[in-house]
């Protein structure tokens, strides 16, 4: 769905269903200010509020077709035969760390919405607060259709836990990665750790003059600092914290691509993962 994008679009009658006073403005660190796009350095705070109100229209807009969808589903005699899912493929936001887009590894532009639908098949309201990836959805799906599981997936079915099964959980750390930015992360319940390479020459429009010209690590507690604006990555109470995040974003990364370039003997954990970040589907410059 192309409406919660910018230029964020909406029918007329829907104009002033949110007024942007009704919406907070984002604090700002020196760290975001220094990283902080230069295309939303101009944005005065009306603007951001402004912005933030446009994108809660249109998500309206788009929610209420949705709906007329699975009522019409229903109306047909169609719902209880009809597995529906609705999904997002990325999270947005919205002034946090002064910005409004999706191409970082903030809690806003990794979270995405996954909602499940077949009435009789998948209990009503339930909300689960699991770990779990976008890879989880097609073994779910396979499975709820009760068709075979190719033996290469990567993800794991996520029925039992959408049934509420006894002993059912999701996962123990999930990660994702955006290789424009040679940027991945992977998180656990509370913590999550960011790595990058910091050479990249960004071709996402997205300038940041304060990107580290060398490689970096960022760790962050989400449970004592859910907004991410302290890095903790140089506590030493925390190094077996980071090693062990750091390990699983290799071994993620090193097994998932196989296949399409064999990984150079020798390396480091951290030259492994490094490695992996650099896109290799690009022609010459």
């Amino acid at each position: 769905f192309y409406e919660p994008h910018s230029p964020f679009r909406f029918p007329r009658g829907d104009q002033g269903r949110y007024r942007p006073s009704q919406f907070p403005v984002p604090a700002l660190s020196d760290s975001d200010r220094r990283e902080q796009p230069d295309v939303f350095r101009p944005l005065a705070p009306g603007d951001v509020q402004g912005i933030q109100a446009a994108y809660y229209t249109s998500l309206s807009f788009l929610d209420r077709q949705a709906g007329r969808v699975v009522a019409a589903l229903d109306e047909l005699g169609l719902g209880r035969d009809t597995l529906v899912v609705y999904v997002g493929d990325n999270g947005y936001l919205l002034g946090q760390h002064g910005r409004f887009e999706k191409h970082c590894m903030y809690e806003p532009a990794v979270r995405v919405p996954l909602l499940m639908r077949w009435p009789g098949r998948l209990p009503a309201d339930r909300a689960i607060g699991a770990l779990v990836e976008m890879v989880d959805v097609l073994p779910t799906v396979l499975d709820l259709l009760n068709l075979p599981l190719p033996s290469d997936l990567h993800g794991k079915s996520l029925v039992a836990l959408a049934q509420g099964r006894e002993g059912a959980k999701g996962r123990d750390v999930v990660f994702s990665e955006y290789l424009e930015c040679e940027e991945a992360m992977v998180r656990s319940e509370r913590y999550k750790l960011v790595v990058g390479s910091g050479l990249r020459a960004l071709k996402d429009g997205w300038v940041r003059r304060g990107t580290p010209l060398k490689a970096y690590e960022r760790l962050y507690d989400l449970q004592a600092d859910p907004g991410e604006t302290t890095d903790i990555a140089d506590r030493s109470a925390l190094n077996d914290v980071r090693n062990e995040l750091r390990q699983r974003l290799y071994e993620r990364l090193v097994s998932t691509r196989l296949g399409l370039e064999p990984l150079p003997q020798g390396l480091s954990e951290t030259a492994a993962i490094q490695w992996c970040l650099v896109p290799r589907d690009e022609g010459p410059n």
